[in-house]
């Protein structure tokens, strides 16, 4: 890191990488202790949270699709439709 290295300020380094320089003192702290893996997300090579079933995303892009049955909606209009049909 440019910043360790002496070559960059905090302030230069938060610049560069579009961040605050309290998110590059982290940065520093965390790679001084864990090393270069610090810079990784912890969340990288797991699925998303809220992602959407595969089964459930090709029946919405069915019915989105031209012969759908809301097929030119926009997604706005669409998801207003779709929570409508969920709606107890």
């Amino acid at each position: 890191m440019h910043v360790r290295a002496g070559e960059w300020s905090q302030v230069e380094a938060a610049h560069a990488r579009g961040i605050s320089t309290r998110q590059v003192r982290r940065l520093v702290k965390a790679s001084q202790a864990r090393g270069p893996v610090a810079m990784v997300h912890g969340n990288r090579g797991r699925a998303a949270a809220h992602k959407v079933a595969d089964a459930v995303r090709a029946q919405l892009v069915a019915l989105a699709s031209p012969g759908g049955t809301y097929a030119g909606f926009n997604h706005a209009h669409l998801t207003e439709k779709l929570a409508a049909l969920t709606a107890p």
